[in-house]
């Protein structure tokens, strides 16, 4: 199955060679030691913080209704993974917010 589902180079996942498999493993588990992760910590809480936000404005508005969590999930990862590996804010989980009520000039980005 690896062999099949491979593209033309072979990743971490898909190595079916055991050093070769071993030698990525390595190169990779320093990004996610306990100390990476731990000052990694705060871009997560800051778009949970921002997520919750937007979640609560949409609670308290009066013509609120249903709320499409996929988009929201999709919008929260996008934006952790950027912030996480390349340090770049996108703001899309604002983004989206400021779409819904009309006062968004990057419309284009995300189309609902």
């Amino acid at each position: 199955m690896h062999l099949t589902l491979r593209g033309a180079h072979r990743n971490l996942l898909d190595s079916v060679n055991k050093a070769e498999h071993a030698q990525k493993r390595k190169r990779l588990a320093a990004a996610f030691s306990a100390k990476h992760l731990a000052n990694w910590e705060y871009k997560v809480v800051d778009k949970c913080a921002r997520l919750i936000a937007q979640f609560d404005k949409l609670a308290a508005s009066p013509s609120s209704s249903l709320v499409d969590l996929q988009l929201w999930a999709n919008l929260f990862t996008v934006e952790a993974i950027t912030d996480i590996g390349l340090s770049q804010r996108l703001g899309m989980i604002v983004l989206k917010a400021r779409m819904k009520t009309g006062l968004s000039e990057l419309s284009p980005l995300l189309t609902v």
